[in-house]
Protein backbone atom coordinates (compact mmCIF):
# COMPACT_ATOMS: atom_id res chain seq x y z
CA UNK A 1 0.00 0.00 0.00
CA UNK A 2 1.32 3.11 -1.19
CA UNK A 3 0.67 5.99 1.47
CA UNK A 4 0.98 9.81 0.03
CA UNK A 5 1.41 10.37 3.79
CA UNK A 6 1.33 9.58 7.28
CA UNK A 7 1.25 11.20 10.93
CA UNK A 8 1.72 9.13 14.04
CA UNK A 9 -1.82 6.66 13.37
CA UNK A 10 -3.94 9.30 11.19
CA UNK A 11 -4.01 7.91 7.21
CA UNK A 12 -4.18 10.75 5.58
CA UNK A 13 -3.50 12.76 2.58
CA UNK A 14 -2.59 16.72 1.30
CA UNK A 15 0.04 17.09 4.25
CA UNK A 16 2.91 16.30 1.51
CA UNK A 17 1.90 17.91 -1.53
CA UNK A 18 4.20 17.06 -4.16
CA UNK A 19 2.54 17.98 -7.60
CA UNK A 20 3.97 15.86 -10.79
CA UNK A 21 4.74 17.75 -13.97
CA UNK A 22 4.40 15.24 -17.01
CA UNK A 23 6.14 15.94 -20.57
CA UNK A 24 4.60 18.63 -22.57
CA UNK A 25 5.18 19.41 -26.01
CA UNK A 26 2.45 19.17 -29.23
CA UNK A 27 -0.50 16.98 -29.26
CA UNK A 28 0.76 14.37 -31.60
CA UNK A 29 -1.56 13.16 -34.87
CA UNK A 30 -4.21 10.94 -33.97
CA UNK A 31 -2.59 8.31 -36.35
CA UNK A 32 0.83 8.45 -35.26
CA UNK A 33 0.71 6.21 -32.58
CA UNK A 34 4.17 6.55 -31.37
CA UNK A 35 4.51 6.28 -27.69
CA UNK A 36 6.70 9.69 -26.74
CA UNK A 37 6.98 8.89 -23.19
CA UNK A 38 8.76 11.44 -20.91
CA UNK A 39 10.28 12.17 -17.45
CA UNK A 40 7.66 14.34 -15.37
CA UNK A 41 9.20 16.96 -13.11
CA UNK A 42 8.76 17.13 -9.55
CA UNK A 43 7.65 20.31 -7.68
CA UNK A 44 6.89 20.94 -4.04
CA UNK A 45 3.64 22.55 -3.25
CA UNK A 46 2.44 23.21 0.25
CA UNK A 47 -1.36 24.27 1.73
CA UNK A 48 -4.38 24.05 3.82
CA UNK A 49 -7.70 22.07 3.35
CA UNK A 50 -9.86 24.45 1.60
CA UNK A 51 -11.99 26.10 3.72
CA UNK A 52 -9.93 24.76 6.68
CA UNK A 53 -7.75 26.90 9.48
CA UNK A 54 -5.88 23.96 10.31
CA UNK A 55 -3.33 22.35 8.19
CA UNK A 56 -4.53 19.22 6.52
CA UNK A 57 -2.40 16.45 8.23
CA UNK A 58 -4.54 17.23 11.43
CA UNK A 59 -7.93 16.76 9.58
CA UNK A 60 -9.65 13.66 10.95
CA UNK A 61 -12.97 12.64 9.60
CA UNK A 62 -15.83 10.46 11.67
CA UNK A 63 -15.91 6.99 10.83
CA UNK A 64 -19.06 5.13 9.33
CA UNK A 65 -20.58 1.93 8.98
CA UNK A 66 -21.93 0.00 6.02
CA UNK A 67 -25.71 0.44 7.93
CA UNK A 68 -24.82 4.10 7.11
CA UNK A 69 -23.65 3.16 3.54
CA UNK A 70 -27.06 0.93 3.11
CA UNK A 71 -29.17 3.71 3.97
CA UNK A 72 -27.85 6.55 1.98
CA UNK A 73 -27.57 4.18 -1.22
CA UNK A 74 -31.79 3.24 -0.23
CA UNK A 75 -32.32 7.00 0.36
CA UNK A 76 -31.19 7.44 -3.45
CA UNK A 77 -33.00 4.62 -4.35
CA UNK A 78 -36.29 6.00 -3.57
CA UNK A 79 -35.51 9.19 -5.16
CA UNK A 80 -34.77 7.39 -8.43
CA UNK A 81 -37.83 4.92 -8.21
CA UNK A 82 -39.70 8.62 -7.96
CA UNK A 83 -38.14 9.23 -11.40
CA UNK A 84 -38.67 5.50 -12.66
CA UNK A 85 -40.39 4.83 -15.88
CA UNK A 86 -40.90 0.91 -15.87
CA UNK A 87 -39.03 0.07 -18.89
CA UNK A 88 -35.60 0.87 -17.71
CA UNK A 89 -35.57 3.95 -18.18
CA UNK A 90 -35.85 7.18 -15.85
CA UNK A 91 -37.25 11.06 -16.53
CA UNK A 92 -34.82 13.24 -18.28
CA UNK A 93 -34.79 16.08 -15.46
CA UNK A 94 -31.96 17.11 -16.68
CA UNK A 95 -33.59 19.04 -19.89
CA UNK A 96 -36.97 18.24 -19.75
CA UNK A 97 -37.16 16.17 -22.96
CA UNK A 98 -39.48 13.03 -23.14
CA UNK A 99 -36.31 10.85 -24.60
CA UNK A 100 -34.54 9.18 -21.84
CA UNK A 101 -30.84 9.81 -20.99
CA UNK A 102 -27.94 7.60 -21.62
CA UNK A 103 -26.64 8.30 -18.69
CA UNK A 104 -29.45 8.09 -16.40
CA UNK A 105 -29.42 4.59 -17.64
CA UNK A 106 -26.13 3.65 -17.54
CA UNK A 107 -25.28 4.93 -14.36
CA UNK A 108 -28.35 3.48 -11.94
CA UNK A 109 -27.30 0.38 -13.99
CA UNK A 110 -23.67 -0.21 -12.70
CA UNK A 111 -24.74 1.09 -9.31
CA UNK A 112 -27.95 -1.77 -8.54
CA UNK A 113 -25.23 -4.00 -10.18
CA UNK A 114 -22.57 -3.12 -7.92
CA UNK A 115 -25.33 -2.88 -4.58
CA UNK A 116 -27.19 -6.34 -5.75
CA UNK A 117 -23.44 -7.65 -6.01
CA UNK A 118 -23.82 -7.75 -2.05
CA UNK A 119 -27.62 -7.29 -0.94
CA UNK A 120 -29.34 -9.90 -3.71
CA UNK A 121 -31.87 -7.41 -3.48
CA UNK A 122 -34.45 -8.82 -6.52
CA UNK A 123 -35.54 -4.81 -7.54
CA UNK A 124 -31.34 -3.93 -7.78
CA UNK A 125 -31.57 -6.82 -9.98
CA UNK A 126 -34.67 -5.76 -12.21
CA UNK A 127 -33.94 -1.96 -12.72
CA UNK A 128 -29.67 -2.81 -13.78
CA UNK A 129 -31.17 -5.46 -16.17
CA UNK A 130 -33.38 -3.58 -17.80
CA UNK A 131 -31.22 -0.51 -17.60
CA UNK A 132 -28.98 -2.41 -19.40
CA UNK A 133 -31.60 -3.75 -22.09
CA UNK A 134 -32.82 -0.49 -22.64
CA UNK A 135 -28.61 0.50 -23.72
CA UNK A 136 -28.74 -1.93 -25.78
CA UNK A 137 -32.20 -0.87 -27.88
CA UNK A 138 -31.40 2.55 -27.66
CA UNK A 139 -27.73 2.26 -29.33
CA UNK A 140 -27.24 3.07 -32.88
CA UNK A 141 -26.17 0.23 -35.49
CA UNK A 142 -22.77 1.77 -35.36
CA UNK A 143 -22.06 1.34 -31.97
CA UNK A 144 -22.41 5.19 -30.82
CA UNK A 145 -25.25 6.61 -28.44
CA UNK A 146 -26.96 9.63 -29.03
CA UNK A 147 -27.03 12.50 -26.41
CA UNK A 148 -30.52 13.33 -25.80
CA UNK A 149 -29.86 17.11 -24.98
CA UNK A 150 -32.98 17.82 -27.19
CA UNK A 151 -35.56 16.09 -29.05
CA UNK A 152 -33.49 15.15 -31.58
CA UNK A 153 -30.84 14.69 -29.76
CA UNK A 154 -26.74 15.11 -30.80
CA UNK A 155 -24.79 13.12 -32.41
CA UNK A 156 -21.34 13.41 -33.75
CA UNK A 157 -17.72 12.53 -32.44
CA UNK A 158 -17.31 15.17 -29.99
CA UNK A 159 -20.17 15.07 -27.33
CA UNK A 160 -20.85 11.25 -28.24
CA UNK A 161 -17.86 9.97 -27.03
CA UNK A 162 -18.96 10.60 -23.56
CA UNK A 163 -22.61 9.18 -23.86
CA UNK A 164 -20.95 6.60 -25.87
CA UNK A 165 -18.21 5.37 -23.15
CA UNK A 166 -21.09 5.41 -20.92
CA UNK A 167 -23.27 3.42 -22.00
CA UNK A 168 -20.26 1.36 -22.95
CA UNK A 169 -18.59 0.61 -19.28
CA UNK A 170 -22.24 0.08 -18.23
CA UNK A 171 -22.47 -2.66 -20.92
CA UNK A 172 -19.06 -4.28 -20.17
CA UNK A 173 -19.79 -4.68 -16.38
CA UNK A 174 -23.46 -5.56 -17.62
CA UNK A 175 -21.93 -8.65 -19.35
CA UNK A 176 -19.10 -9.39 -16.35
CA UNK A 177 -21.92 -9.57 -13.93
CA UNK A 178 -24.64 -11.59 -15.80
CA UNK A 179 -22.95 -12.81 -18.42
CA UNK A 180 -25.25 -11.89 -21.61
CA UNK A 181 -23.74 -11.87 -24.27
CA UNK A 182 -25.54 -8.54 -25.89
CA UNK A 183 -24.39 -6.42 -23.61
CA UNK A 184 -20.66 -7.53 -24.46
CA UNK A 185 -21.11 -7.14 -27.98
CA UNK A 186 -22.84 -3.87 -27.51
CA UNK A 187 -19.87 -3.17 -25.50
CA UNK A 188 -17.41 -3.95 -28.47
CA UNK A 189 -19.89 -1.64 -31.13
CA UNK A 190 -18.98 1.18 -28.68
CA UNK A 191 -15.64 0.33 -28.22
CA UNK A 192 -15.19 0.29 -32.13
CA UNK A 193 -16.81 3.18 -32.48
CA UNK A 194 -14.99 5.31 -30.01
CA UNK A 195 -11.58 3.51 -31.42
CA UNK A 196 -11.76 5.74 -34.44
CA UNK A 197 -12.57 9.20 -32.77
CA UNK A 198 -10.40 11.66 -32.43
CA UNK A 199 -8.66 13.61 -29.16
CA UNK A 200 -11.29 16.15 -29.05
CA UNK A 201 -10.40 19.44 -26.81
CA UNK A 202 -12.59 18.37 -23.88
CA UNK A 203 -10.03 16.25 -21.56
CA UNK A 204 -12.63 14.65 -19.97
CA UNK A 205 -14.86 13.11 -22.98
CA UNK A 206 -11.36 11.73 -24.22
CA UNK A 207 -11.00 10.11 -20.51
CA UNK A 208 -14.67 8.48 -20.67
CA UNK A 209 -13.74 6.98 -23.79
CA UNK A 210 -10.24 5.57 -22.06
CA UNK A 211 -12.71 4.01 -18.78
CA UNK A 212 -14.77 2.31 -21.24
CA UNK A 213 -11.96 1.17 -23.04
CA UNK A 214 -9.80 0.23 -20.40
CA UNK A 215 -13.01 -1.80 -18.61
CA UNK A 216 -13.51 -3.62 -22.09
CA UNK A 217 -10.02 -5.09 -22.23
CA UNK A 218 -10.08 -6.23 -18.38
CA UNK A 219 -13.27 -8.02 -19.69
CA UNK A 220 -12.29 -9.57 -22.86
CA UNK A 221 -8.64 -9.54 -22.90
CA UNK A 222 -8.42 -8.05 -26.71
CA UNK A 223 -4.80 -6.06 -26.55
CA UNK A 224 -6.07 -3.84 -29.06
CA UNK A 225 -8.32 -2.12 -26.45
CA UNK A 226 -5.32 -1.69 -23.98
CA UNK A 227 -3.29 -0.06 -26.50
CA UNK A 228 -6.32 2.40 -27.69
CA UNK A 229 -6.95 3.53 -24.10
CA UNK A 230 -2.78 3.59 -23.34
CA UNK A 231 -2.53 6.07 -26.43
CA UNK A 232 -5.08 8.23 -25.20
CA UNK A 233 -3.22 9.11 -21.89
CA UNK A 234 -0.21 9.36 -23.42
CA UNK A 235 -1.60 12.15 -25.46
CA UNK A 236 -4.09 13.37 -24.22
CA UNK A 237 -4.31 13.20 -20.01
CA UNK A 238 -0.75 13.18 -19.44
CA UNK A 239 0.82 16.36 -21.23
CA UNK A 240 -2.83 18.08 -20.58
CA UNK A 241 -2.08 17.71 -16.46
CA UNK A 242 -0.58 21.03 -14.88
CA UNK A 243 1.68 21.61 -12.21
CA UNK A 244 -1.14 21.70 -9.47
CA UNK A 245 -2.53 18.26 -10.86
CA UNK A 246 -5.52 19.61 -12.26
CA UNK A 247 -5.63 18.82 -16.30
CA UNK A 248 -6.65 21.91 -18.97
CA UNK A 249 -8.09 21.10 -22.00
CA UNK A 250 -6.37 21.15 -25.70
CA UNK A 251 -5.33 23.79 -27.55
CA UNK A 252 -8.65 24.69 -29.87
CA UNK A 253 -11.24 24.75 -26.62
CA UNK A 254 -13.52 27.98 -26.99
CA UNK A 255 -12.55 30.32 -25.12
CA UNK A 256 -15.32 30.54 -23.02
CA UNK A 257 -14.64 26.87 -21.60
CA UNK A 258 -11.10 27.23 -20.82
CA UNK A 259 -10.88 25.58 -17.30
CA UNK A 260 -13.96 23.59 -17.76
CA UNK A 261 -11.88 20.39 -16.98
CA UNK A 262 -10.84 21.53 -13.60
CA UNK A 263 -14.57 21.62 -12.19
CA UNK A 264 -14.14 18.78 -9.83
CA UNK A 265 -16.52 16.43 -11.35
CA UNK A 266 -14.62 16.43 -14.70
CA UNK A 267 -11.25 16.54 -12.69
CA UNK A 268 -12.87 13.08 -11.40
CA UNK A 269 -14.17 11.60 -14.58
CA UNK A 270 -10.01 11.88 -15.79
CA UNK A 271 -9.33 10.21 -12.69
CA UNK A 272 -11.21 7.60 -12.94
CA UNK A 273 -10.21 6.78 -16.67
CA UNK A 274 -6.60 6.75 -15.34
CA UNK A 275 -6.73 4.60 -12.11
CA UNK A 276 -9.32 1.98 -14.74
CA UNK A 277 -6.23 2.28 -17.05
CA UNK A 278 -3.65 1.54 -14.56
CA UNK A 279 -5.34 -1.36 -13.10
CA UNK A 280 -4.85 -3.42 -16.32
CA UNK A 281 -1.68 -2.35 -16.93
CA UNK A 282 0.96 -5.23 -16.59
CA UNK A 283 3.68 -4.53 -14.05
CA UNK A 284 6.48 -3.81 -16.62
CA UNK A 285 4.49 -1.92 -19.04
CA UNK A 286 6.88 1.24 -19.93
CA UNK A 287 3.61 3.97 -19.15
CA UNK A 288 2.82 2.42 -15.54
CA UNK A 289 5.10 4.57 -13.63
CA UNK A 290 4.30 7.44 -15.25
CA UNK A 291 0.65 7.15 -15.42
CA UNK A 292 0.76 6.91 -10.98
CA UNK A 293 2.55 10.12 -10.67
CA UNK A 294 -0.45 11.21 -12.62
CA UNK A 295 -2.86 9.76 -10.88
CA UNK A 296 -0.81 10.80 -7.52
CA UNK A 297 -1.03 14.55 -8.54
CA UNK A 298 -4.79 14.46 -9.56
CA UNK A 299 -5.79 13.23 -5.90
CA UNK A 300 -3.44 15.18 -4.00
CA UNK A 301 -5.37 18.11 -5.85
CA UNK A 302 -8.58 17.24 -5.02
CA UNK A 303 -7.90 15.97 -1.19
CA UNK A 304 -5.85 19.36 -0.53
CA UNK A 305 -9.16 21.02 -1.47
CA UNK A 306 -11.12 19.34 0.82
CA UNK A 307 -13.05 21.55 3.68
CA UNK A 308 -13.45 20.52 7.06
CA UNK A 309 -17.40 19.71 6.34
CA UNK A 310 -15.64 17.10 4.23
CA UNK A 311 -16.75 18.98 1.07
CA UNK A 312 -14.72 19.24 -1.99
CA UNK A 313 -15.59 21.98 -4.10
CA UNK A 314 -17.00 22.41 -7.26
CA UNK A 315 -14.44 24.82 -8.56
CA UNK A 316 -11.21 23.63 -7.93
CA UNK A 317 -9.22 27.01 -8.59
CA UNK A 318 -11.61 27.54 -5.13
CA UNK A 319 -13.58 30.44 -7.17
CA UNK A 320 -17.31 30.45 -5.98
CA UNK A 321 -20.00 29.05 -8.58
CA UNK A 322 -22.34 31.33 -10.17
CA UNK A 323 -25.61 31.92 -7.93
CA UNK A 324 -27.59 30.03 -11.12
CA UNK A 325 -25.20 27.18 -11.38
CA UNK A 326 -26.19 23.81 -10.59
CA UNK A 327 -24.20 23.50 -7.25
CA UNK A 328 -25.59 26.47 -6.21
CA UNK A 329 -28.94 24.55 -6.19
CA UNK A 330 -27.90 20.61 -5.12
CA UNK A 331 -25.15 21.09 -2.04
CA UNK A 332 -22.90 20.20 -3.98
CA UNK A 333 -23.39 16.63 -3.16
CA UNK A 334 -24.30 15.18 -6.50
CA UNK A 335 -20.89 17.18 -7.56
CA UNK A 336 -19.15 14.90 -4.77
CA UNK A 337 -20.24 11.93 -6.09
CA UNK A 338 -18.05 11.52 -9.00
CA UNK A 339 -14.94 12.21 -6.97
CA UNK A 340 -16.17 9.64 -4.27
CA UNK A 341 -15.86 7.20 -7.01
CA UNK A 342 -12.35 8.46 -7.74
CA UNK A 343 -11.13 8.39 -4.50
CA UNK A 344 -12.48 4.93 -4.21
CA UNK A 345 -10.88 3.50 -7.42
CA UNK A 346 -7.61 5.18 -6.16
CA UNK A 347 -7.60 3.25 -2.90
CA UNK A 348 -8.95 -0.15 -4.01
CA UNK A 349 -6.61 -0.41 -7.47
CA UNK A 350 -3.95 2.21 -7.24
CA UNK A 351 -2.97 2.01 -3.71
CA UNK A 352 -3.13 5.36 -2.73
CA UNK A 353 -4.69 6.31 0.88
CA UNK A 354 -7.78 7.82 0.56
CA UNK A 355 -9.88 7.18 3.39
CA UNK A 356 -9.71 9.95 5.16
CA UNK A 357 -11.00 11.90 2.63
CA UNK A 358 -13.54 9.47 1.87
CA UNK A 359 -14.56 9.60 5.66
CA UNK A 360 -14.97 13.32 4.61
CA UNK A 361 -17.14 12.92 1.96
CA UNK A 362 -19.35 10.88 3.88
CA UNK A 363 -20.04 13.11 6.69
CA UNK A 364 -20.86 16.00 4.39
CA UNK A 365 -23.39 13.99 2.25
CA UNK A 366 -24.96 12.57 5.37
CA UNK A 367 -25.09 15.94 6.81
CA UNK A 368 -26.34 17.44 3.73
CA UNK A 369 -28.61 14.89 1.90
CA UNK A 370 -31.74 16.11 3.74
CA UNK A 371 -31.60 19.80 1.90
CA UNK A 372 -31.30 17.89 -1.21
CA UNK A 373 -34.37 19.33 -3.66
CA UNK A 374 -37.01 17.80 -5.38
CA UNK A 375 -35.22 17.48 -8.68
CA UNK A 376 -32.13 16.61 -7.63
CA UNK A 377 -30.72 14.69 -10.08
CA UNK A 378 -29.38 11.24 -8.15
CA UNK A 379 -28.04 8.92 -11.51
CA UNK A 380 -24.00 9.32 -9.85
CA UNK A 381 -25.04 9.12 -6.64
CA UNK A 382 -26.83 5.65 -7.25
CA UNK A 383 -23.52 5.08 -9.32
CA UNK A 384 -21.20 5.97 -6.39
CA UNK A 385 -22.61 5.04 -3.16
CA UNK A 386 -23.30 1.39 -4.62
CA UNK A 387 -19.67 0.94 -5.28
CA UNK A 388 -18.93 2.50 -2.08
CA UNK A 389 -20.79 -0.88 -0.70
CA UNK A 390 -19.15 -2.96 -2.63
CA UNK A 391 -15.63 -1.87 -1.28
CA UNK A 392 -17.01 -1.13 1.93
CA UNK A 393 -15.38 -5.01 2.94
CA UNK A 394 -11.87 -4.00 1.94
CA UNK A 395 -11.66 -0.57 3.42
CA UNK A 396 -13.27 -1.57 6.68
CA UNK A 397 -10.88 -4.56 6.69
CA UNK A 398 -8.17 -1.93 6.40
CA UNK A 399 -9.22 0.35 8.64
CA UNK A 400 -10.34 -0.60 12.13
CA UNK A 401 -12.39 1.98 12.63
CA UNK A 402 -14.99 1.39 10.19
CA UNK A 403 -17.30 -1.64 11.20
CA UNK A 404 -18.81 -3.78 9.05
CA UNK A 405 -22.81 -4.35 10.31
CA UNK A 406 -25.61 -6.13 8.50
CA UNK A 407 -25.74 -9.89 7.97
CA UNK A 408 -22.75 -12.07 6.60
CA UNK A 409 -20.47 -8.62 7.62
Amino acid sequence: MLRLHQRENLDVIAGDHRGFIPCGGQEPSFRVKRLLLGVGGVVLLWGLVAGCSRPAAQARFADFTYAQVLEHFEYYHERSEAEYRGDGTWTNVEYGIEHPLVRDASRRAQGYMSAWSLERNPVYEARARAALDWLVRDQKPDGHFTWWNTPAGTDNRVDCQYTTAEGGAALAEGYATFGDARYLAASARAAEWEADCDLVWNTNYVMFAVWHLAKHYRITGEQRWLDEAVFRVVHCALPRQTADGSWKEGADAPPELVGHNQRIWYHAIILRGLIEVYRVLPADHPVRGRLLQSIEAGVRRAIELQRCSGEIPVEMNTKPAPPDSASAERHNTHRNAFILEALLLAHVHAGIETRDAIRGIMQYRLAAVSQLPPQEVVNIDVQAVGYLLQCYRQLSAESPGLKASGPGR
